[in-house]
């Protein structure tokens, strides 16, 4: 086996993986209320996927044998997956076994593990099951989780001090309010009893005194959300039901375009609006202090506000609209956009294909007017709510069928001259946008960086593919992120393919070994 042949089934194993993974802790709508009925029934949500074990999987077999046949465990995992092909079953002693990647995100409670603490494991599989996304701060004790005035750290470690939670927050002077999640193990008891610590600060210009009897009485209180006696047959597995969910819970609040998080942010916030002409109620309002939003793209509101306004004129499909514009006196500009939605990877190919088509309508319709947004990727891509889903506290709130493209900052109108070496991000752009010495390269660039971005996105979705459509996405994947830009197809020649493939039936559903294979 070549070393190209090695990357590929490494590939392949990581997209299972993660997509496994992400169908496990689909986010939920809205963060559910703490101290609420809400919360614990979020925490308890049924296990909705039937994870396949690979047949030569013998470390992931091997560490739940002492695990009793019942039946939430035979409802979690299929053990019975069919032997491989003859061709492949001479290779299984040498390859690496498809569904063996999961194992990380599902060892704990074993007598083998080397966190046996099951404090200490349930930490350190929440923070795989999360994939590393969130943490903005880790150490070999906590996790931590920053957004906007609020922060979340989950422990990770059965000897957490106190005195290093006051540390830590002791150096964020922006976190006006904390939670700590923890799993305490009662050995008395036998039990496992999940629950969190909270606190604020009630100014975040005041000095911080983390030795006030009030912060430790905050510390003291611990608010119990669940327990699980580990005297239960199904206590390991009860207890990976709720690490899913919490994973599910803590991805929503990272999930949202702009996070609806306890509380907002000065300069990014969801407020409500009067808007009857656009049918919205909510809205994500932006407050700029100045006229230039970044140096390297030359951003500026005013062009900002005018790629908005030339966006409105010509009804451009599934963008997002500028419906308030306020100038302060100070000349502080405030811009409310609606409609809103949630930014997120698709959790599978109908979402992947309806989001490509709706953003694809967005470029047709853009590149005729020449307008090109420069920055296409899916965290500037957000699944709208549908119109009666507006009240944010609503826990009933649905997905309408459109996608939207959202965050004009950088866009303008083609052509455009290159920006600087070093000053984008490798890898996350069209080649042609940074000035080098490739023979591809031009001093400018144009609509094409859209189709690029197309095929980025594409790339990055992690979505397991069915056999019927992965040739097709995967051959537009590669012709949309040509190095020369003239080699690439237009948006309205990569409108076509997605339509048909859109309209294709799906092929059935496969073990995870055939996925691989379609890759």
């Amino acid at each position: 086996m070549t070393n190209f042949d090695n990357k590929l089934d490494s590939d392949c194993e990581h997209h299972c993986t993660l997509a496994v993974i992400r169908a496990l802790t689909k986010p939920l709508l809205y963060p559910p209320p703490i101290d609420n009925d809400e919360l614990k029934e979020a925490l308890l949500s049924p296990w909705n996927i039937c994870i396949p074990v690979d047949p030569d999987d013998f470390s992931t077999r091997s560490h739940w044998q002492d695990q009793k046949q019942t039946h939430m465990f035979n409802a979690m995992f299929n053990w019975d997956l069919h032997t491989h092909d003859p061709k492949e079953e001479k290779k299984s002693t040498t390859t690496t076994p498809t569904t063996s990647s999961l194992h990380p995100y599902l060892s704990f409670g074993s007598p083998t593990s080397p966190f046996f603490a099951p404090w200490g494991d349930v930490g350190n599989c929440l923070r795989h099951l999360l994939l590393n996304q969130i943490a903005s701060h880790q150490t070999s004790k906590f996790i931590s989780l920053t957004s906007h005035e609020m922060t979340l750290f989950i422990a990770t470690a059965s000897n957490f001090q106190e005195s290093e939670l006051r540390q830590e927050i002791g150096l964020k002077s922006t976190s006006l309010s904390y939670y700590l999640l923890r799993c305490h193990f009662d050995k008395q008891n036998k039990q496992l009893i999940f629950g969190y610590h909270s606190g604020a600060v009630q100014n975040a210009n005041d000095s911080i005194d983390m030795d006030t009897e009030s912060y430790y009485q905050q510390f003291q209180t611990f608010h119990k959300l669940h327990v699980i006696s580990m005297t239960d047959d199904d206590w390991r597995l009860k207890t990976c039901l709720v690490l899913k969910n919490l994973a599910r819970i803590i991805n929503c609040l990272k999930d949202f375009a702009v996070p609806l998080i306890w509380q907002n942010s000065p300069k990014l916030s969801l407020v409500q609006l009067n808007d009857q002409k656009n049918n919205c109620s909510c809205c994500v309002q932006k407050v700029y202090e100045t006229d230039n939003i970044c140096s390297v793209f030359k951003a500026s509101v005013t062009n900002m506000i005018q790629i908005y306004e030339a966006l409105e004129k010509a009804k451009i499909p599934h963008t997002d609209r500028l419906v308030a514009l306020e100038t302060m006196q100070n000349g502080t500009r405030i811009c409310k956009f609606a409609p809103i939605g949630r930014s997120y990877l698709p959790l599978n190919l109908k979402e992947l294909l309806d989001a490509l088509v709706c953003v694809c309508e967005a470029l047709v319709a853009m590149h005729a007017i020449g307008i090109m947004h420069r920055d296409i990727r899916w965290a500037n891509v957000f699944h709208a709510f549908s119109s009666d889903s507006h009240n944010t506290n609503s826990s009933e709130a649905t997905f309408s069928q459109e996608w939207f493209l959202f965050d004009f900052e950088f866009a303008a109108t083609a052509p455009q001259p290159a920006f600087a070496a070093h000053t984008l991000t490798p890898g996350n752009h069209a080649p042609e946008m940074v000035d080098t010495d490739d023979e591809h390269h031009s001093e400018k660039h144009d609509a094409a960086v859209d189709i690029w971005g197309l095929g980025y996105m594409i790339e990055h979705a992690f979505v397991d593919i069915p056999v019927s459509h992965s040739s097709d996405l995967q051959k537009l994947q590669m012709d949309t992120m040509q190095q020369d830009p003239k080699s690439r197809p237009t948006a309205v020649h990569c409108l076509d393919i997605l339509r048909a493939l859109q309209s294709r039936p799906s092929s059935t559903e496969k073990d995870t070994t055939e996925i691989h294979q379609a890759f």
